[in-house]
């Protein structure tokens, strides 16, 4: 699930930290942490906001 970009963009936050899966690795953690670092931003954006959110806050995080 934490790889799934277009999953990610086109969800729900509230409803993907609630039922998503722990992390299993090193890469969907760090896109977990992104994620959580922004889901309150993302809620109130639509698919293409919340796609510019995670980018810069991925590039943001390294």
């Amino acid at each position: 699930m934490w790889t799934d970009t277009a999953f990610l963009v086109g969800s729900d936050p509230d409803e993907v930290l609630r039922t998503a899966a722990p992390p299993a690795d090193e890469e969907e953690r760090r896109t977990a942490a992104v994620y959580r670092s922004v889901a309150l931003r993302l809620s109130r954006a639509d698919s293409v906001g919340r796609a510019q959110l995670l980018s810069l806050e991925a590039s943001r995080f390294g």
